[in-house]
């Protein structure tokens, strides 16, 4: 299977994926990690010069995963919706 991602420019040089979850327990957090961390990686495999996510609703998951495991997505672009 293929994945589809959310954002992609004609050229393909530009990659984004966006992530909406829903607020959650702090118990679910590792979980959410997981989740953030195969977006990273897909993002990674596909050779676009430009990647990013974009998240929103619940910040406290994104905001927390880039404080502790930033270094390990060095290529990709993070923005929060307000």
């Amino acid at each position: 299977m293929r994945k589809r991602f959310d954002f992609v420019s004609s050229d393909r040089r530009v990659v984004g994926d966006a992530s909406f979850t829903r607020s959650s327990a702090a118990s679910n957090f590792p979980a959410k990690f997981s989740i953030i961390a195969e977006h990273v990686w897909l993002l990674e495999k596909t050779g676009a010069p430009g990647t990013f996510l974009v998240f929103g609703n619940d910040r406290r998951v994104p905001i927390l995963w880039i404080r502790t495991l930033r270094n390990l997505a060095a290529s990709v672009s993070f923005y929060l919706l307000e």
